[in-house]
């Protein structure tokens, strides 16, 4: 699973290499992914305090479930919330962090990868549920799907739209594995 994440979160920036070569926008894009990837890697400390009390309401059918679906939609919540952020100060964010030459070319990047927190904070509880819940070999599988699913969305979208495909590969991937997820962990979530 550690791999298949590892691989998730970096693939990207290795076939963007592969498919454009060395040109500027990957450049834009890696900044924007390390703002991205350290928002979820905030994120972590929350999902594993949640993972501690969905882990203790596990024995609890009903209140696992309103405690799950409630910390899911809180995370969707959230992630809209820093979609909206990302689309609208994402390139001064980017100024800020990492220089003004990066700011220029980050404005779509920023907000396409901010626009995949709607899903991939979710996806983070989600995956917290699956293991309190000792779904790991759905969640394992789940996973290894979404990993393929990314490579193949990256090769297919990347020559057709650049970086910007990069980023939509990243919301789509994210998009389906919480579908998957959602419907892996149904019984838990409903009950």
């Amino acid at each position: 699973v550690g791999l298949a994440s590892s691989l998730y979160h970096q693939i990207d920036i290795v076939i963007l290499r592969n498919i454009l070569g060395e040109v500027s926008a990957i450049g834009h894009y890696a900044v924007a992914t390390r703002i991205h990837d350290g928002l979820l890697s905030l994120a972590t400390p929350v999902v594993l305090m949640l993972f501690r009390h969905m882990r203790f309401l596990a024995r609890k059918p009903g209140e696992s479930g309103r405690f799950s679906r409630r910390a899911v939609l809180s995370a969707l919540v959230i992630g809209i919330f820093l979609a909206l952020i990302g689309w609208t100060v994402g390139p001064w964010l980017v100024g800020v962090l990492f220089g003004s030459p990066y700011a220029d070319g980050t404005q779509t990047i920023i907000g396409l990868l901010f626009t995949a927190l709607i899903f991939a904070l979710p996806n983070y509880v989600l995956e917290q549920k699956a293991i309190a819940t000792q779904h790991e070999r759905w969640f394992a599988a789940s996973l290894f799907l979404a990993v393929s699913m990314n490579v193949l969305l990256n090769l297919y979208l990347i020559p057709i739209k650049g970086v910007e495909g990069a980023a939509w590969a990243t919301i789509l991937t994210e998009m389906s594995l919480f579908v998957i997820l959602v419907w892996g962990l149904r019984r838990e979530l409903l009950s």
